[in-house]
């Protein structure tokens, strides 16, 4: 929806800035131009968090970084375990470090890993199960908060 009204005010700002005899539609031009521009750069600036709801047993697809960390954290939990496969080469093989003091587990992706998915298992210290899918996107470290 905000791409629409991005779309709309590039579309008004270029007709108005064209009127070349009147300085007031100018300036009006290039303003809604300016807030096409914002407008379209504010989903990359706000695409580092996710917080996500899931219950005992759900698949929690959430987006991962292709080269920093992404960090999950349980809201009111901790996690126990994390199971996943191993296949046994270093290119397909992601690792996920189970930070003990949080309960917090951090993933990270090789350089050149052929996959677009992550897919693991975690349980939580009060007992329930969570399958993980996560879509790898971006550069900037990610935080997922799962409540």
């Amino acid at each position: 929806m905000t791409a629409i009204y991005a779309l709309g005010s590039a579309a008004l700002g270029t007709a108005l800035s064209s009127r070349t005899f009147c300085w007031l539609s100018r300036i009006a031009g290039a303003a809604l131009i300016a807030v096409a521009i914002f407008v379209f750069a504010a989903p990359a600036f706000a695409a580092g968090d996710q917080t996500l709801m899931a219950d005992d047993g759900a698949q929690v697809s959430c987006n991962a970084s292709a080269k920093d960390l992404t960090r999950i954290s349980l809201v009111g939990d901790e996690f126990a375990g994390v199971s996943k496969i191993n296949t046994g080469n270093p290119s397909d093989d992601f690792s996920v470090v189970n930070e003990p003091v949080r309960g917090d587990i951090y993933l990270s992706v090789p350089e050149g890993f052929g996959r677009q998915l992550l897919s693991f298992f975690g349980t939580s210290k009060r007992g329930y199960v969570y399958k993980f899918q996560c879509r790898i996107s971006g550069d900037q470290a990610v935080q997922v908060f799962v409540s």
